[in-house]
């Protein structure tokens, strides 16, 4: 059978990010900055950092600035500030189909961040204090597209998806009591008579599946102003599968991530991170989903004491409840003759004593190997570059964001001059090369 999923890709959708200030800003310096924390109407009565909701001014899509004190506190003297931004989003309008690198999204983030800061008064110096060498980012989200035959077909592999997500991540030895590692929302949503989001959560990173609606609340979705253009681009989205993987900034800090210029030229990380969903469902493993007959548990070559325990599994039992575990005592050496006999049996049968029989047949989807094959870049069709969020458009939105900036800066009524300003020096390398190749 042909396989019904067409073409893919991988991408940075949104991110956070703290930059912290120099260190080394004397009292009368840092008053000189001019660095924001309240409102243009503020009244005085709170000395607590406000939080800042700012409209692209680009776009007219929302992001946010948090100013953070010395310390970590919300009060005092700013030690820097915090960005959370969708970038495709902010730029041109939407991120139904985009190419993007980390070092680009944190890269227009910080140009993000500039402007802010310089739309609120904060002088050009205060903004020198704020460098690119100071930038950390995490978590992000890096967004995978996976574009199938038909909407119907796409909503079908989620439904896939979470049914084997759900039978292993929510049984087993790393299931937690009373929650789900696997769920959806809407909680009651049942293929095929609902549309719904697969979510699945893990200390490690968070991930997301699913296919974007059209006027979904609160989302923002520009239309493209080419009808032709619109049709095309809205259409392939609702059969892509999207996959969001979010590494939790730990991760990026352990794995020695969480500065943009890690990810220059550093395709394998991108894949380190779909592997982190990969490696979660277990694809890898050889999983048994049809029936097993006696006469073959009988015939297998183990002991007799683990075919004991896989007729129990089969027939709907507890690990409590096998003998053999009985005679033990002692917690720790039945876990250990546990975990040696479910290991022996998953290898001769593909059956895991952790999951229910039921839940394993009815549950796993062995074949979604394919759909988490690492899809490599997303590349946008020419004809659309300048309308998607590409290697063409993020360029251009990049310097008019910094185009706005020294307009703020220099107080000037012409805020977008005839020709761009210079790039600053950290991020002018990124328009040399695509930074992720």
């Amino acid at each position: 059978m042909q396989s019904p999923l067409l073409k893919g890709g991988r991408m940075c959708d949104s991110i956070q990010m703290f930059v912290s200030l120099e260190s080394d800003i004397s009292d009368d310096e840092y008053n000189e900055c001019r660095f924001p924390w309240q409102p243009e109407d503020y009244d005085g009565k709170r000395g607590e950092f406000y939080d800042f909701e700012v409209k692209s001014p680009l776009t007219g899509a929302g992001f946010l600035v948090k100013a953070v004190g010395i310390g970590g506190i919300r009060h005092g003297r700013i030690g820097g500030y915090w960005l959370s931004v969708n970038i495709p989003a902010c730029t041109v309008g939407h991120n139904r189909e985009f190419v993007n690198g980390v070092y680009w999204a944190a890269g227009i983030a910080w140009a993000f961040l500039r402007y802010f800061l310089a739309s609120r008064g904060c002088t050009e110096k205060g903004l020198s204090y704020i460098p690119w060498e100071n930038v950390r980012i995490g978590p992000l989200t890096l967004t995978f597209l996976k574009e199938f035959a038909s909407k119907e077909v796409a909503l079908s592999i989620i439904n896939d998806v979470r049914q084997h997500a759900e039978a292993i991540l929510n049984h087993g030895p790393h299931s937690l009591p009373g929650k789900k590692k696997a769920y959806v929302k809407p909680e009651a949503a049942e293929w095929p008579d609902d549309v719904f989001t697969l979510y699945i959560r893990d200390r490690e990173f968070g991930a997301d599946l699913y296919v974007k609606q059209p006027r979904v609340e609160k989302a923002f979705l520009k239309k493209i102003d080419d009808p032709e253009l619109e049709s095309e681009v809205q259409g392939r989205s609702e059969r892509t599968v999207r996959i969001e993987v979010t590494p939790h900034g730990a991760w990026l800090r352990e794995n020695g991530l969480d500065h943009p210029d890690k990810w220059m030229n550093n395709p394998g990380d991108y894949e380190k991170v779909f592997n982190l969903i990969k490696k979660k469902l277990q694809l890898g493993r050889q999983w048994r989903t049809n029936r097993i007959r006696r006469s073959t548990v009988s015939n297998l070559a183990l002991p007799d004491a683990d075919k004991r325990c896989l007729s129990l599994h089969i027939a709907g039992k507890e690990p409590a409840d096998y003998p053999v575990l009985r005679e033990y005592q002692d917690e720790n050496a039945r876990s250990k003759r546990f975990s040696a006999i479910r290991s022996r049996i998953f290898d001769a049968t593909g059956i895991d004593l952790c999951i229910p029989w039921k839940v394993q047949r009815s549950g796993i989807r062995p074949g979604l190997a394919e759909v988490f094959e690492y899809p490599g870049e997303f590349v946008p069709d020419e004809h659309l570059q300048e309308v998607v969020y590409s290697r063409q458009s993020a360029p251009a939105a990049y310097h008019r964001l910094e185009g706005l900036t020294a307009g703020l800066l220099s107080n000037s009524a012409d805020a977008e001059a005839d020709e761009w300003p210079d790039t600053p020096p950290p991020i002018r390398g990124m328009f040399d090369e695509w930074g992720d190749d």
